[in-house]
């Protein structure tokens, strides 16, 4: 063990439809922080990607053992000319997706000259 927080990797597991016993496998190593700190990451993926076409997203999100997830957001245009940065802190995954969601596009459409970072 590297003593590093168990929530700074993940892996997938897919199983086919009627799998019982590789869905056992699967539930066996859960790790629900994680896992709700993933599917944070890839809801607010899903839901910035296609509004921001010309953008480029990235998105960190950890929940640690308090089911709390820190979740960032940086926006930067391809041509650099427009960085925003989302810093939010919950223990609702729709809610963060929402709340990072609607900062971004209200940056997008009302960006000040040199972008906005924290």
């Amino acid at each position: 063990a590297s003593g590093e927080d168990s929530t700074d990797d993940a892996v997938a597991l897919q199983a086919r439809a009627g799998d019982e016993e590789a869905r056992r496998v699967g539930a066996s190593v859960d790790h629900a922080p994680t896992r709700r700190a993933v599917e944070t990451e890839l809801g607010v993926a899903r839901v910035l990607d296609p509004a921001l076409d010309p953008m480029i997203v990235g998105v960190a999100a950890r929940s640690g053992a308090s089911g709390v997830i820190r979740l960032f957001v940086r926006a930067i245009s391809r041509d650099g000319r427009f960085v925003h940065d989302v810093s939010l802190s919950g223990d609702d995954p729709a809610t963060l997706i929402a709340q990072a969601a609607r900062d971004v596009l209200h940056a997008l459409a009302h960006p000040s000259p040199l972008g906005s970072r924290p």
